[in-house]
């Protein structure tokens, strides 16, 4: 269940139900591809980079100075996605709300990133220092 409240599958979720729902399947659908791209995706795979490269241990970041470069990145793959479809002039073709209902997972996301640290053992060396 855990997982499956992950916050990339929220936003994937939410983006696509929206786009959906749109007046025009189509075109919603093809926003919330965008939304997904810059929201899930960049953000995801950016995660995945820094747990290659040793940056962090997995892909919650419970230590908060690794997390505080993390977080940044995701704001700005996101912040890029909204000035794109405000660029492509989204609101006018009915992707509104896509950009709207887009971002509460985002927050999400961010709140998960918290719960991790709060879960994470207080006094455990190992549990800080894993995320090296």
């Amino acid at each position: 269940m855990a997982d499956g409240l992950d916050p990339k599958n929220v936003i994937i979720a939410v983006s696509l139900l929206t786009g959906f729902a749109q007046p025009d399947p189509l075109t919603g659908l093809a926003w919330a591809g965008e939304a997904i791209v810059f929201a899930a995706l960049i953000p995801i795979t950016y995660i995945k980079y820094g747990i290659k490269s040793g940056k962090w241990a997995d892909r919650h970041v419970g230590n908060r100075r690794r997390r505080l470069l993390l977080i940044p990145v995701i704001m700005a793959s996101v912040g890029a996605g909204i000035a794109g479809m405000l660029w492509l002039d989204a609101r006018s073709r009915r992707g509104d709300a896509v950009i709207e209902l887009g971002l509460p997972p985002v927050f999400f996301w961010l709140a998960d990133a918290e719960e991790a640290e709060e879960r994470a053992p207080r006094g455990d060396v190992g549990a800080v220092s894993a995320d090296r």
